[in-house]
């Protein structure tokens, strides 16, 4: 059972408070709460919100009843729901600590859901107990789940249908095939320009990306190998490095920036969940804008756990229906909504 939550105030949200007030809230909360902190948001069929807070937690968890928010919406009349999310935060000052042990510097890391959070949404823990108890009822509801991170983004969250499992698989091997297509086709391309590029750079340049190869265990003391195809298999040095443009026109900067999209992609997916979770953080913490295939990497993780994941930008978040949910495409503006 929740204890309550007189000890973070922070995230006390009045019942009927808006959307914007009470997503503002919990944002202050993950930017400056040593505490992760819990509500549950409910969306009215007419659009209206409702808050109810109902969890408490420490650094690293929170805890839910999921009896009392059964006994909140047993009061209500049960078809004037349409969604239904449990939200908690992700404190800025965990995801350091996660991403760059205790040395505060740089941009707050970006946390995505943890392990536990998958397992709790794989295993529909407060969906299983809140059926029990609602039997016999009408009540339909879109059930979901929401991180908001220290940089105030939402990460929304469900557990995959079991008809869903086989497409994703498809969908999954479908991508590592076309990956590899368009690696081979960008290298075409670059491959070329990164050998003029070795004959024109200057020296100090060429000794940080040796530096960078042999630290990777790609380059022999010796510096034997051709240099070229060392960099494009790793050209995401250069990025990082801050030297692309001496490589690269600004034409062709963006076909570069592509093919090491779909290195960092490709790398994601092979890690298991925990160290891809590890890497996004330290990977956000050493740049202010997140890299395209370490968003597409992330998402892979977390559906080879069974587990469908979408993130929306602090900046981007009120562009959007509230509670827009984890099916959401910006592209068509539909909203994925159960049958009732």
């Amino acid at each position: 059972m929740a204890s309550g939550h007189k000890d973070i105030r922070a995230a006390e949200i009045e019942r009927r408070a808006s959307w914007k007030h009470g997503i503002e809230k919990l944002q202050e909360s993950a930017r400056t709460a040593p505490r992760e902190v819990g509500v549950t948001c409910i969306r009215e069929k007419s659009a209206n919100i409702q808050w109810f807070p109902v969890a408490t937690g420490n650094e690293t968890s929170v805890r839910r009843s999921v009896f009392e928010e059964y006994n909140y919406l047993r009061g209500d009349k049960e078809d004037h729901f349409s969604r239904f999310c449990d939200i908690h935060t992700h404190p800025a000052r965990s995801s350091f600590g996660i991403a760059v042990g205790s040395r505060l510097q740089g941009p707050v890391p970006i946390f995505p859901p943890s392990g536990l959070d998958v397992e709790n949404a794989r295993g529909n823990r407060y969906h299983s107990e809140f059926e029990r108890m609602r039997a016999g009822k009408s009540l339909s509801l879109s059930w979901f789940y929401g991180v908001i991170d220290g940089r105030g983004n939402v990460w929304y969250f469900r557990p995959l249908m079991p008809e869903e499992g086989p497409h994703e698989e498809a969908r999954a091997d479908r991508r590592e095939k076309e990956i590899q297509s368009e690696k081979a086709q960008l290298a075409q391309q670059l491959l070329p320009l990164l050998r003029d590029g070795l004959k024109n750079v200057s020296p100090g340049v060429r000794e940080l990306v040796e530096w960078n190869l042999r630290g990777l265990g790609m380059l022999s003391p010796s510096g034997s190998k051709e240099m070229a195809p060392l960099i494009l298999e790793n050209i995401n040095i250069l990025f990082s490095n801050g030297i692309e443009d001496r490589f690269f026109g600004p034409q062709q900067l963006e076909v570069a920036r592509a093919y090491g999209d779909l290195l960092l992609e490709e790398q994601y997916r092979r890690l298991p969940l925990n160290d891809a979770q590890k890497r996004f953080a330290y990977d956000s913490n050493r740049s202010e804008k997140l890299r395209d295939g370490a968003l597409r990497g992330i998402y892979a993780v977390y559906a080879k756990r069974g587990v469908k994941l979408r993130l929306v930008l602090a900046e981007e978040l009120f562009s959007e229906p509230p509670l827009a949910g984890p099916d959401y495409s910006p592209r068509t503006e539909k909203v994925r909504e159960e049958n009732p």
